[in-house]
């Protein structure tokens, strides 16, 4: 079962770096918040589920990248023999 949800929460975490690429190559600065983040995926029909994740916060950084930090929603991955979280943070750079 962990196998599934490292898996689960590559997949995500992948999904949501292209869109932040995405956003960053349409709007020519990075998003500020998740809610913009999932609303311009949704607008422009890409790959992410806001429902994947507890939270996600984005920190330009000054080398016109940035840092986004997330938290994997893998609730239905936890069982009282297994409890699974993804937390941490990737760099992003302008594609």
């Amino acid at each position: 079962m962990n196998r599934a949800a490292v898996e689960f929460a590559r997949d995500e975490v992948k999904q949501l770096v292209a869109a932040t690429q995405a956003f960053q190559a349409t709007d020519e600065r990075w998003p500020q918040t998740f809610e913009e983040l999932a609303q311009f995926a949704f607008s422009n029909k890409l790959a992410l589920d806001p429902a994947a994740f507890n939270d996600v916060a984005f920190a330009a950084l000054p080398n016109n990248t940035v840092q986004v930090h997330y938290d994997v929603n893998c609730a239905r991955f936890n069982t009282p023999q297994c409890k699974f979280t993804q937390s941490g943070s990737v760099n992003v750079k302008a594609k």
